[in-house]
């Protein structure tokens, strides 16, 4: 709605009808212009009538959030194939496809702003390893596909948000019932979240290009993209007698932490 308010005629896509028309009467109540569209964009042709349709009804399109997902928290030994295939088709494929098909339509109109959506639990979390995934996939096809359009008027991010929705209850569940503690209790807005979008959509994010932006709450701030740890160790010839000594003498002492629990500086208020 805060996207709306700021002129932005706005598509909104869900499986769900009745949330769908829900959503699109509250964006009008306040003076928006939104409709509805009905589709499951892990389908990549479904994924495409989507992107078609915005063009259709408002002569094109300037701006994507990929926002659809669905997340599941289970650990490794319960996992099943059905749980596997869904959330790489909504959460991987249902991105890569609005994308694909967004882009030609962007660059023939001369740029736009994709934003993708990825979480924390991409970078280990128990109980997320496919759901972590998903995001991980996400994130990457994110740094790529941000590569491939830079130097044009098309930029591509992510943004890692938090709040207080449903996904907070099947994480509390799935702790109880795995005898964990429970997790935080910050049940934030997810109206806090909407200023980064507000701004990735802008014309004043134009600089700014294959980022994960992370909005938890109060804090700001961005995620680093994979990159090589120092120090970088060279032979001649690598054996395994070697690589032990290499771990042994150096590599021990810096091994990336686990999860996300790496300590952040925090800055005051601007």
């Amino acid at each position: 709605m805060a996207i709306a308010s700021r002129g932005a005629k706005i598509i909104v896509n869900d499986i769900n009808g009745d949330e769908l028309d829900k959503l699109v009467s509250e964006i009008g109540a306040s003076g928006g212009i939104a409709i509805a569209h009905e589709a499951n964009i892990g389908n990549w042709d479904a994924a495409g009538g989507l992107i078609e349709r915005c063009v259709k009804e408002f002569g094109s399109i300037s701006g994507l959030i990929n926002n659809a997902g669905i997340f599941r928290m289970e650990m490794v030994e319960e996992l099943n194939p059905r749980d596997l295939a869904t959330l790489w088709e909504v959460n991987v494929l249902g991105t890569i496809g609005c994308s694909h098909h967004a882009l030609r339509f962007m660059r023939a109109a001369g740029g736009g702003s994709i934003i993708n959506t990825v979480s924390g639990a991409q970078s280990g979390m128990v109980g997320m390893a496919a759901y972590g995934a998903t995001k991980g996939a996400v994130a990457s096809f994110t740094y790529a596909m941000a590569a491939e359009v830079k130097g044009s008027s098309v930029r591509v991010n992510a943004v890692s948000p938090r709040a207080g929705t449903q996904m907070r209850n099947i994480s509390s569940s799935f702790r109880s019932s795995h005898g964990m503690p429970a997790g935080e209790n910050r049940p934030e807005s997810p109206f806090l979240n909407t200023p980064v979008y507000e701004y990735l959509l802008s014309d004043a994010s134009r600089e700014v290009n294959g980022q994960v932006v992370r909005i938890s709450g109060l804090e700001l701030s961005l995620y680093t993209h994979p990159q090589v740890m120092a120090p970088v160790l060279n032979q001649p010839v690598w054996t395994a007698e070697l690589v032990d000594e290499a771990f042994r003498s150096a590599l021990l002492a810096v091994q990336a932490p686990l999860g996300i629990g790496a300590p952040v500086e925090v800055f005051p208020k601007l």
